[in-house]
Order: C-alpha cells, then sequence, then structure tokens
C-alpha cells in the first residue's frame, strides 16, 4: 500500500506576516546604520553649515517696477483771467507738459505785492500784540475790554492778509491738472480782462496713463525725474506693447489712495479704451555698480535693508545695503542692491538665514555668479 503526503499551499496570513518580518528588519537596519553615519560624523556637521552662496561681480542694472495704470481722457478746458491787468510774463509755451499747480502765466502784480506784503506785517504785529496782552490781562494789569480790543484787531488783520493773498494769487495764473498746452492766447505787455481766456490745455492726444504707485518707491521714482528721457515704461493692449513717457510725478495724491501718481503720455495715438486697466512695466534709471540677488536675500532691519556674505574667518558677516528697485528676468523676481562695502568675489548668501545659528563655520557652495 502507497501512502502519500500531501503539501498544503502556505497560507495568505503566512505571506503577510513574512513581508511585515522582512520591512521591519530593513527599516532597523537602516536606522542603525544611519545612526551610526551621523555619530562618526558628528565632530563637523554639529559646528558647520552648508550654504548656497554667489560670487558678487558688480554691473549696470536697469530696476523695473510693475505697477497697475489706468488709460484717461480730458476735454479741452481753457484758463480764464479772474482781473483786469497786464501780462507780465508768460511761463510756458505751446505743447510743453504741466502739472497742477505750476504757473503758466505771470500778471502784473506790484500793487498787489505790496498790499500783500503790508498785510502780512500787520497780521504779524497784530499777532506780537495779542500775545503781549495776554500776558498783561493774566497779571490783571488790562481790562478784559482791552484784550478784546486787541483780538478784534488781529481777526480784522486776518481777514485783510487772505483778501490780499487770494488778490495776488490772481496774478499767478495756475494749471489745475496735469495737462499740455495746447494754445497760447496772450503775450506779454497785453492788458486782459476778467474772463478773459489766457492759455488753451488738453490732453496730449486725448489720452494719458496715470499710474498709482506705492509710497514706498517713491525715492526711487524720483531719480527718474532727473532725466526722463531715460525712462521707459510700457503696457500691453490686445498682445501689443504700447510705449509710454514720463511727463511728471504728482506726489499730492486724493483722499483715500495710497502711494503717489506718475502720468505717462503715448508716444503715438493708440485705440487702448479709456478707463480699462493695464498692469506696466516701469523701467528706472541704470544702476551703476549693482547687483541683481533673489529677493529672498535681502533682509530688513530698523536700519535698513541689508544682506549676508561669508567672512574671512568662515562666518556669516551682515553688510549694509541700499535698495534700488526690482528686476523681473525670465518671470523671477530679483532686488538691485548697491553697496560700496560689498566687495566684488565676495562670497553673498542665498541659503535663508532666519533659522540658522550665525556662530556655525560656513562652508560655502558655490551656485552662481
Amino acid at each position: 500500500e502507497i501512502s502519500m503526503t500531501v503539501l498544503k499551499k502556505p497560507s495568505k496570513k503566512i505571506y503577510f506576516i513574512l513581508i511585515f518580518i522582512f520591512f521591519a528588519l530593513f527599516g532597523f537596519c537602516y536606522y542603525y546604520l544611519r545612526k551610526t553615519a551621523i555619530t562618526f560624523d558628528s565632530g563637523d556637521s554639529k559646528n558647520t553649515v552648508i550654504m548656497n552662496v554667489m560670487n558678487v561681480s558688480k554691473s549696470i542694472n536697469t530696476p523695473e517696477i510693475h505697477v497697475f495704470s489706468r488709460i484717461k481722457t480730458d476735454e479741452a478746458f481753457k484758463i480764464k483771467s479772474r482781473i483786469n491787468e497786464t501780462v507780465l510774463n508768460v511761463l510756458v509755451k505751446r505743447g510743453q507738459h504741466v502739472k497742477q499747480g505750476d504757473a503758466l502765466v505771470m500778471l502784473k502784480n506790484d500793487k498787489e505785492k505790496a498790499l500783500l506784503d503790508h498785510a502780512k506785517l500787520a497780521l504779524e504785529n497784530s499777532t506780537k500784540e495779542l500775545k503781549r496782552k495776554q500776558v498783561l490781562f493774566d497779571k490783571n494789569l488790562i481790562s478784559k475790554s482791552d484784550l478784546d480790543r486787541v483780538s478784534s484787531a488781529l481777526y480784522t488783520d486776518k481777514l485783510r492778509y487772505q483778501n490780499d493773498l487770494e488778490m495776488y494769487e490772481n496774478t499767478i495764473i495756475k494749471a489745475p491738472s496735469h495737462a499740455l498746452v495746447a494754445d497760447l492766447n496772450v503775450k506779454v505787455g497785453q492788458l486782459v480782462l476778467p474772463n478773459q481766456v489766457l492759455v488753451e490745455l488738453k490732453t496730449d492726444n486725448g489720452k494719458y496713463a496715470v499710474a498709482s504707485v506705492a509710497e514706498k518707491y517713491f525715492q526711487i521714482f524720483k531719480s527718474m525725474v532727473s532725466d526722463k528721457s531715460k525712462h521707459t515704461a510700457i503696457i500691453s493692449y490686445q498682445g501689443t506693447p504700447l510705449s509710454l513717457q514720463l511727463v511728471s510725478i504728482d506726489p499730492e495724491i486724493n483722499p483715500g489712495e495710497i502711494g503717489f501718481n506718475s502720468y505717462y503720455q503715448f508716444t503715438k495715438d493708440v485705440s487702448a479704451p479709456v478707463g480699462k486697466i493695464f498692469r506696466m512695466t516701469a523701467k528706472l534709471l541704470p544702476i551703476k555698480n549693482s547687483l541683481l540677488i533673489p529677493d529672498a536675500s535681502l533682509y530688513y532691519d530698523d536700519v535698513g535693508p541689508y544682506v549676508y556674505i561669508v567672512g574671512s574667518d568662515k562666518k556669516l558677516k551682515q553688510v549694509q545695503v541700499k535698495f534700488n528697485g526690482y528686476r523681473f528676468d525670465n518671470k523671477v523676481l530679483y532686488s538691485v542692491i548697491s553697496s560700496d562695502k560689498l566687495l566684488d568675489g565676495a562670497q553673498l548668501v542665498l541659503t535663508y538665514v532666519d533659522y540658522i545659528d550665525l556662530g556655525k563655520t560656513v562652508v560655502p557652495k558655490s551656485v552662481s555668479n
């Protein structure tokens, strides 16, 4: 009689147990080996840190700022005289751009100036006299009626000064807003009458762009005024870049606005609709001996912006710098910085520093120049 032994196939439960044991052993070995390796290298790793750096190499960079601009238009408007007087000086010419408050025409104002100076002196004397009388009254040396009489005289002098100031300001014809001088209707020596048109203003080509710029860029934008011809700006309409030329910067803003306005004229006629908002790229004046760094590598404290470099002792060192604006290259944001203390060849740290022990020795890893 032949007997046969039939081997049963292992159950799925045994397979799962074996797989679990395999991964447990693998994890234990990996942890043990890693711990051993770290312990073996701990003499260096505890006191050093690897940081990405770039070698400082200064050049000429042109910062730029991206802002949003709105296209506006104004109808031509006429500036009229309020008084009967002779034209003393014409301060603008046809085709000239003016901003709000710019003087356009000066009328003869010798009489108005003399009256204003006299009223100003009288107001100053009345103010001093009231202060003197107030001291005497506080010491019970004069009566209340004497003090009231001086106070009344001061009030009268204030009204006279305000009236004479208004008369004097009527002799200086100013632009009520940003505009282009379209026509001049007077000349020096001409007698003008009340409501007579002196200057006609309009916006260039009927359209211009106004960019609302953050207040922190005001000092940077001021540099553009010194040489407006080197400043350019571009907005894109239906895929077509439209070139703009800076006209003026107006630090005076309307209530509720943030920052200030810069005005641009179009270099040629455009069909872009009025009121439409565009993203505008404003290029600033070139900055010599400047450096492009990732924006995250620039830090700020109460003194101002600064960066970190690797010192000669292989420790992190702060260097104060000047922030000149931004540059967008291949959709990456860079800060444009400059500093006499930032020497060519120095290793500028790119790694984020805030959570790193500044006492550690830095092992530089060069990334780019």
